[in-house]
């Protein structure tokens, strides 16, 4: 399945990981069965495979939650390498 549509993601005053997952969930569209952790974020961001993604308030997360940010970081550089139509365009700011 492949979402054409881009997907804008705003991490600023985020406090929880818990509260991360849900802007992801409601962001990306995930159904109501995503599990807010970082394998059900593989799984469904995989299978919706956006196009485009733009991630505000990085440097937000980076110094409030460093850990999930350098794992949301790492799950998407990994969503681009793997990307089947390898032109997903990512960008954080």
């Amino acid at each position: 399945m492949t979402d054409s549509r881009p997907v804008s993601v705003d991490l600023h005053g985020v406090r929880t990981a818990a509260e991360m997952h849900e802007r992801l969930k409601s962001a990306f569209g995930f159904l109501s069965y995503y599990g807010e952790n970082w394998d059900a974020f593989w799984d469904c961001v995989t299978e919706s495979n956006p196009e485009k993604i733009h991630i505000r308030g990085i440097s937000w997360l980076s110094t409030n939650l460093p850990r999930e940010a350098a794992l949301l970081e790492k799950s998407l550089a990994d969503l681009h390498a793997t990307s089947e139509r390898g032109n997903i365009e990512i960008q954080f700011e």
